[in-house]
């Protein structure tokens, strides 16, 4: 019996020696010395850049490792995209059953990605793009399975030299988790939305279907600045002078083929400051519900739909004697033009209704009908002091 426990403790030492003979070998000489050269330059290649890796190590415990990865245009030049820390585990018997490398969670920390709209409209990104899409299919040429993708501290930074006067965004990825499934990719994303003036927590879950190439999502965000993203917008029409979003849901369908955003949007607003010629609507807070178009190639928006609800506003006009107190309204705003319902305004301690319309925003056409009660010597007081030759006329009646 002991014979058989010294022989089953030398076979376990021998084992032991021939894993540690082989982590010493891949951590010493082919990982560092062959592999890292491998991936660099088919990366580089693939890439058309500059791609250089410090280190790649193997663990029991945690698999492949690689430190400080770094893409660039050229050597010398600042990494458009970093990543300082990756960590990837594959299991070694079912990849031989399977003759895929199967890796059950790749692990990314402290990663950057700087993101630059040029002055010609392109992306900075679309320099290290493959030219030619590969008519094969995806699933069949792909040597490796991935079931979770995990990244942790890392930052987007977005810059825009296009728009005159643009604020650096920048995204911090507090985490990021994809799940690929048979028939889409699962992303879900916690971070933080910051520029000079404002840092705006959200959340965001994504869907990837791989038969129609469409991407579903749905974005949470809280207290949100909207006014530098408006520089967008080109076609407003109107002069939007401060905008807040206390909070904001969007959904969106992204169709990767045809390069078109649909987004539906419902948000509670407050604080905005909206201008058109010389009427000012200030101090606004509403309910906003929104459907939006927009062709990504030209970054256009084709077409919006916008109802604002439960508008309380202070309204301001060169027509208007004094600021008008709006409150209950309801504001339609389409390509074609605008449409005010069930208002509700106090003016001189009067309360009015209004409804109306202002048709075609390049040669606008105004109609509003308003209606009011109130006794007829003030109507009359009213008239004599604001609407200069009415003094000849006599009010009778209710």
């Amino acid at each position: 019996m002991k014979k058989k426990i010294i022989i089953f403790l030398l076979i376990l030492a021998f084992l032991a020696c021939l894993l540690g003979l082989g982590v010493w070998y891949l951590n010493s000489y082919y990982l560092p010395q062959k592999l890292k050269v491998q991936i660099t330059q088919t990366l580089s290649e693939k890439l058309n850049a500059h791609v250089a890796l410090r280190d790649i190590k193997f663990s029991l415990f945690k698999g492949i490792i690689i430190e400080d990865v770094r893409i660039a245009e050229q050597k010398g030049a600042e990494p458009v995209f970093r990543i300082k820390h990756l960590s990837a585990r594959f299991l070694l018997l079912p990849s031989f059953k399977q003759k895929k490398i199967i890796f059950p969670s790749i692990n990314i920390k402290d990663a950057e990605l700087t993101i630059v709209r040029l002055k010609d409209g392109t992306l900075n990104l679309t320099k290290f793009l493959p030219q030619e899409e590969s008519k094969t299919s995806a699933s069949a040429n792909i040597p490796f399975l991935i079931y979770r993708v995990t990244i942790a501290d890392s930052q987007i930074t977005f810059v825009d030299n296009v728009i005159e006067a643009s604020e650096k965004q920048t995204l911090a990825l507090t985490k990021v988790s994809a799940l690929p499934g048979p028939a889409h990719i699962s992303v879900q994303i916690q971070a933080t939305l910051s520029n000079e003036k404002q840092a705006t927590p959200l959340e965001f879950l994504g869907k990837y279907i791989y038969a129609t190439k469409k991407i579903e999502a749905a974005l949470n965000v809280k207290r949100l600045n909207a006014l530098p993203y408006l520089a967008y917008a080109k076609q407003l029409p109107i002069d939007v002078k401060a905008f807040t979003f206390d909070s904001i849901l969007i959904n969106s369908d992204y169709s990767l083929l045809k390069k078109q955003l649909a987004l539906s949007t419902k948000a509670n607003i407050s604080n905005a400051y909206l201008a058109k010629d010389q009427l000012l609507l200030s101090g606004a807070a509403a309910i906003l519900e929104a459907s939006v178009t927009m062709d990504l190639q030209k970054a256009n928006i084709t077409g919006y739909d916008i109802t604002l609800r439960n508008i309380k506003a202070e309204f301001q006009a060169p027509q208007l004697p004094a600021k008008t107190f709006i409150h209950d309204a309801k504001l339609t705003i389409r390509p074609q033009g605008l449409k005010i319902e069930a208002a509700k305004a106090r003016l001189l301690d009067t309360i009015i209704n209004c409804s109306g319309t202002l048709e075609d925003f390049a040669n606008p056409t105004y109609t509003f009908v308003l209606s009011s009660y109130f006794p007829l010597t003030k109507a009359q007081d009213i008239a004599a002091r604001y609407v200069p030759g009415i003094n000849s006329f006599t009010f009778d009646g209710s």
